[in-house]
């Protein structure tokens, strides 16, 4: 008897020694695999936030090697006729037509917009997308308190009020399950064009070191979404 207890606490230490093994192989390869590829960088937040906004001032300011994309990445004029579907099949291939070509070649690649709005707008689950697209290295995302409804999207304010809170919740189940993952809030509300690119830019060179100062250029830019 003792022996068998003895031959079944060997058998568990070696099933819990192989389990810790490939956990750690699997999480070295995961590391592996994200050192081999380039930066991205991911603007979020609901519409009127100023995503736009800041897209054209990081042009304006950040080296010119840097890439820019956004979603919807197939630009069509009907959206609103769009499915979940089509979301669907326009990020996939936003992944395999853009983000990761850019990444593969290791540069640096900011987009407005990524899977979060697929969590938010799409009800999209966030493990599913966590674990099989390319990880972003910086999350900049923008919230405001909406106070009317938006005219370029045609949503209401009580539309936007919903979509801002599910940004919240997504979040703050990413900070609690997945706390690895580096975004930061920018409150959007009454700050000037400037003031959200020095916000921004303190959070960049965090993750992305650039060779010079960095002295913003402001040109007159609308604010939008």
């Amino acid at each position: 008897m003792n022996d068998f207890i003895l031959l079944a606490l060997i058998l568990v230490s070696v099933i819990g020694c192989l389990l810790v093994f490939f956990g750690f192989d699997e999480k070295l390869a995961k590391k592996e695999e994200k050192n081999a590829l380039g930066k991205l960088i991911v603007i979020e937040g609901i519409e009127g936030s100023g995503k736009t906004l800041l897209m054209n001032l990081l042009k304006e300011n950040l080296p010119e090697d840097w890439a820019y994309t956004k979603e919807p990445y197939y630009i069509n004029d009907d959206l609103q006729n769009w499915t979940k579907e089509n979301y669907q099949l326009d990020r996939e291939n936003h992944i395999q037509n853009k983000i990761l070509p850019i990444l593969q070649q290791k540069r640096i690649l900011v987009t407005n917009r990524y899977w979060m709005s697929g969590c938010v707008y799409d009800n999209w689950e966030a493990e599913s997308y966590l674990s099989i697209w390319p990880e972003p290295d910086l999350i900049l995302w923008l919230d405001y308190e909406p106070k009317e409804s938006d005219p370029e999207s045609q949503r209401t304010e009580a539309e936007l009020k919903e979509l801002r809170q599910k940004y919240y919740n997504l979040f703050s189940e990413i900070k609690e399950n997945h706390g690895h993952l580096n975004f930061c809030l920018i409150k959007t509300d009454d700050l000037a064009p400037e003031e959200i690119l020095k916000l921004a830019m303190n959070e960049i060179k965090k993750v992305i070191p650039l060779q010079k100062e960095f002295s913003p250029q402001i040109n007159s830019l609308p604010i939008s979404n």
